[in-house]
């Protein structure tokens, strides 16, 4: 029986230490199958336009094809030692062997069926998911062959130390000392491997989640102003509008959300590598985001289109749906004040009289967020 179960490890924060050390094996073992084991891989990550130095930055890897090659690892000497010194107690060889075993599911790289078990990124780009400390709690897979089995993208499951809607990607990369005039917030890890690439490692990303409160705030000990940059689609924009609703309540004195779509099918590693150079790459980039919208006009349009109204339809209605919004903004936020001071300049402009029984009773007409 092993001394490492699936219910003691989500109970028990000493045993943290076994699941960062295995993800530590592990991560290991991708880049060694990397640099030693695929041409391809290196060669895919090369065509991609990716150096040696962000490649190393990054501590990209590769899951070779075979359907058990990382749970076989459960039998490596080395695994093994490091394992038992980090549990700190001797184990039999089949209490250690089932430990690993549980261990690799736990975090979310091997899975389990009547089968046994199993390599979950098989023949896949690895990138390494890191917390704000720069220790490894996770893995992202992409596929790079047209034959590899899956979704084109494969993240790992949440476990004892990664949850998907409180980890961010690239975080680890930012310095806690400096004030950063904004930061990229973007979809995906091969954007912010790309930005990196050309010169913006302000950039950062989601798990495949909408950002939470707790991500926003996170990122907002950093900067005062958070940039989301988007894809053009429907699904770009319908995670713009979830970023803005979680970032209303984190609004405070002094900070500012801005928001950018890229055309559709466009995305920032494309338009980075349309140039001919990283300096008309940047200029590209840059010029994608020159079209960013504040996330009170954002919060505007999006009123316009939850209400199917056109401006000077109902702005009765409207104005009400964005001082919804301002509820659920701080005190002095400056957004706020900035809604009101529209709003204000708008009925006054177009003589709306705002009876503060009719107004207040409009705004809670809108369900809770």
């Amino acid at each position: 029986m092993s001394l490492v179960n699936k219910s003691t490890l989500n109970l028990n924060d000493s045993l943290r230490a076994p699941l960062y050390k295995i993800l530590m094996l592990v991560d290991e073992y991708y880049q060694y199958h990397l640099h030693k084991r695929s041409q391809e891989a290196i060669e895919y990550y090369r065509d991609r336009g990716f150096s040696e130095d962000i490649i190393k930055k990054f501590s990209l890897g590769y899951s070779p094809k075979g359907y058990s090659q990382l749970v076989s690892q459960a039998k490596n000497i080395r695994w093994r030692d490091q394992v038992e010194q980090t549990i700190g107690y001797k184990m039999s060889d089949d209490e250690l062997t089932d430990t690993i075993h549980i261990l690799l599911e736990l975090a979310g790289v091997t899975k389990s069926n009547e089968n046994g078990s199993y390599d979950r990124f098989r023949d896949r780009v690895i990138f390494p998911i890191k917390n704000h400390a720069g220790k490894t709690v996770s893995f992202g897979g992409r596929k790079f062959r047209s034959d590899t089995n899956g979704p084109k993208y494969l993240n790992g499951s949440d476990s004892p130390l990664f949850r998907k809607n409180k980890v961010i990607f690239g975080l680890n990369h930012l310095s806690i000392n400096t004030k950063y005039e904004e930061i990229l917030v973007t979809e995906g890890y091969m954007d912010v491997a790309s930005l990196h690439q050309f010169g913006f490692t302000n950039s950062v990303a989601s798990m495949g989640t909408a950002f939470s409160e707790d991500q926003i705030e996170d990122l907002y000990k950093y900067t005062d102003t958070l940039h989301f940059c988007f894809d053009g689609d429907e699904a770009g924009r319908k995670a713009a509008s979830r970023a803005a609703k979680n970032s209303r309540a984190l609004l405070k004195p002094g900070r500012a959300v801005y928001i950018s779509f890229l055309e559709e099918g466009e995305d920032p590693d494309s338009i980075l590598r349309s140039g001919h150079d990283i300096e008309s790459g940047q200029e590209a980039f840059m010029s994608a985001l020159e079209a960013k919208t504040s996330i009170e006009n954002f919060l505007l349009q999006h009123a316009l289109k939850e209400l199917k109204l056109q401006w000077g339809d109902n702005d009765r209605l409207v104005m009400a749906h964005l001082l919804n919004d301002v509820l659920h903004m701080p005190d002095g936020s400056d957004v706020a004040n900035r809604i009101k001071q529209f709003v204000a300049i708008q009925s006054h402009e177009k003589s709306i009289e705002y009876d503060n029984y009719r107004i207040t009773d409009l705004v809670h007409s809108f369900p809770p967020p």
